[in-house]
């Protein structure tokens, strides 16, 4: 099903196309190489690929959106025959869904043959939104239908029972021309179709065709070291595994991680303001009031006046800001005696840290518009602190040493 519903193999393409089968992407993330139907359009192939008293084996991927509420007993995602309408009545083959309990989605195979009995369905429970290999076949007297593989229920046949019909093949609804209109549209996606006329597939070839290509990639990026499972990575890596289903397929998942560290770092060159980090946004703070340092986008900032100063930095995948800076002129500025703040920016609770000789002192923290919001005694040490405050930059400030440098707050 590469996107246009015609026949790869064996050249058979659609005599009749009702409503818009749009290709879509596959289970694998491949664009238009798969079709979805939205539960009003199907693909009329005609009166071909009958399976008669033959051995045979049909399979497709399949993943069903919702049920559409003009089906009368299943929705088909294909279907040749399997209605009274049919000549003989009820002879054919196909795929079905049902919701025979609220809430609870059935898959049927179905199979009736030319003495016009009764029509035989094999069924089993399947999930909306799921991406599923089904499989029917026919081997001499048995009838069995799989899921992803495995064999899960089976029907047994009249030696020699003849399945032809004049009912047209279809795929995406349940096609009954020449005798009738067509009911029990397909809402989903379907892939893969393929069909073995005079072959009972083995249980190993269905699993094999049930197993291809199922290895699934993910991608994740982080500032900051994170754990997979029980190791802790701090640099970039690629991690695979490989899981065994009940079916027996080996499904291999590749885990890309790609650590991007952010360095916040500010160093201090004559009379020059330097962030370390390189290939980055960046905004010059005025940690007296949290402000923004007008024009001061760059890597680096030469101060007009004395005073406190960070940078926040932005990658493009990591966002941070640095601890201020103390510039008092050429060769004059310090950097800090060892509070620390973090995270920055937070939801609103942040760690403070004073060095342990230090005695304890009074802060307080001060919006942008120089208002003190919050008064805060902090003691040697590490504090968590939930600041309560709504988003917006704020700075936090010593009131009993204001030598020491202010730190600037940023809650998101």
């Amino acid at each position: 099903m590469d996107g246009n519903g015609s026949d790869t193999v064996g050249g058979l393409v659609p005599i009749t196309i009702q409503g818009i089968p749009l290709d879509t992407t596959d289970r694998f993330g491949n664009s238009g190489q798969a079709m979805w139907f939205d539960g009003n359009s199907f693909f009329r192939y005609g009166n071909v690929l009958e399976m008669d008293s033959a051995n045979f084996t049909i399979s497709l991927w399949c993943s069903v959106e919702e049920l559409t509420p003009a089906a009368t007993h299943h929705d088909f995602p294909l279907k040749k025959g399997t209605t009274i309408f049919g000549n003989p009545s009820h002879s054919g083959y196909g795929f079905g869904f049902r919701d025979e309990n609220p809430d609870t989605l059935s898959l049927a195979g179905f199979w009736g043959d030319q003495t016009g009995g009764p029509l035989h369905d094999v069924t089993t429970p399947v999930q909306f939104d799921q991406w599923y290999h089904v499989a029917i076949s026919r081997c001499d007297t048995i009838f069995r239908l799989y899921l992803n593989g495995v064999v899960v229920n089976t029907d047994t046949l009249p030696l020699g029972a003849d399945l032809t019909t004049d009912v047209h093949l279809s795929i995406g609804a349940g096609d009954r021309y020449p005798h009738a209109s067509v009911n029990g549209y397909f809402k989903g996606f379907i892939d893969d179709v393929r069909f073995y006329k005079g072959r009972c597939l083995s249980s190993s070839e269905i699993v094999a065709l049930a197993c291809t290509e199922m290895m699934v990639s993910l991608d994740t990026t982080s500032c900051d070291p994170i754990m997979v499972g029980d190791t802790l990575l701090s640099t970039s890596a690629m991690l695979m595994e490989t899981f065994t289903s009940l079916g027996g397929c080996d499904s291999t998942v590749i885990h890309n991680i790609t650590i991007t560290p952010l360095d916040t770092t500010v160093i201090l060159d004559a009379d020059v303001m330097i962030a370390v980090q390189d290939s980055a946004d960046y905004q010059w703070i005025d940690c007296s009031n949290g402000q923004p340092v007008p024009g001061e986008t760059g890597q680096s900032f030469t101060p007009m006046d004395d005073g406190n100063y960070a940078v926040q930095v932005d990658n493009g995948v990591c966002q941070g800001t640095s601890e201020c800076a103390t510039f008092l002129g050429l060769n004059e500025a310090t950097a800090g005696v060892g509070l620390r703040v973090w995270p920055v920016p937070s939801g609103g609770r942040v760690n403070i840290q004073l060095p342990l000789n230090s005695s304890s002192s009074r802060y307080q923290i001060v919006n942008a518009t120089g208002q003190v919001v919050r008064q805060l005694l902090l003691r040697a040490g590490n504090q968590e602190v939930d600041l309560d405050l709504p988003a917006g930059a704020y700075v936090l400030r010593n009131t009993t040493n204001a030598r020491t440098p202010s730190k600037i707050l940023i809650i998101q």
